[in-house]
């Protein structure tokens, strides 16, 4: 059965049998997690590209093993992991243009999902990061999810690339007559 009544009290199990409370911090990584994964898995149904679907697919897999070892340190995510993320971010960048500036988050459907993703995947980054300070966190995980919102960002970009989606740069206001 989906429901087991144990958690009608506000706890939950843990991947190592640990009850604790719902609004934990490390629940709250979890469910950032649980949230990045629903929306890859929306962009995997929307994007039509195998190589890219490839991928999504390993990552999916890479964040149920990330989760594992948050739970339960294992060293599932090792460094390997670190480095396929950033052979697809040169891959990817071989065809995009230098960033000298921000640039506005403009896209079609397929890029602007993967982008929630990235902004989703920097809020989990950021949750790990506090849990760090209360429970072991490997620095693979940390530097994992790190490189993670790097590669969605390139993602993003590459798929506005391939759909010759321009980028549009962020133009800074200037104080006119010492206005703020």
């Amino acid at each position: 059965m989906i429901y087991t009544r144990t958690g009608d009290k506000g706890k939950t199990s843990t991947y190592n049998g640990r009850r604790i409370d719902k609004d934990s911090l490390e629940i709250e990584t979890y469910g950032c997690f649980d949230e990045l994964l629903a929306w890859l898995g929306y962009g995997y149904s929307k994007i039509d590209n195998d190589r890219i679907k490839k991928d999504l697919i390993k990552i999916m897999n890479d964040i149920h093993n990330l989760l594992s070892d948050i739970g339960k340190p294992e060293n599932r995510i090792t460094s390997t992991h670190i480095t396929w993320l950033e052979e697809r971010i040169e891959e990817y960048s071989k065809i995009l243009k230098p960033l000298n500036t921000f640039i506005l988050e403009t896209s079609n459907e397929n890029s602007a999902i993967i982008n929630i993703a990235r902004t989703i995947c920097r809020r989990a980054e950021r949750n790990l990061v506090r849990l760090s300070k209360e429970k072991y966190i490997s620095s693979e995980l940390l530097g994992y999810t790190n490189r993670l919102s790097d590669y969605l960002f390139t993602l993003f970009r590459y798929l506005n690339a391939l759909e010759d989606i321009g980028e549009l740069r962020y133009q800074k206001y200037k104080r006119e007559n010492n206005e703020e």
